[in-house]
């Protein structure tokens, strides 16, 4: 991983935006499940990001 601190920054980043999106703006609260999903699906796309460099 050559810039860990860029890839936490994009992890945390990438967490919130999709928490955002997907619970419209804070209207609607996420389920503890659509968190895991959303926490999973992050997850793996950061991991496959480095993966590729």
């Amino acid at each position: 991983m050559p810039y860990p601190e860029r890839i936490a920054r994009q992890f945390a980043t990438l967490l919130g935006a999709e928490g955002q999106v997907r619970s419209l703006r804070g209207a609607e609260p996420l389920t503890d499940a659509q968190i895991e999903e959303i926490a999973r699906e992050t997850a793996d796309l950061i991991i496959r990001a480095c993966r590729v460099q």
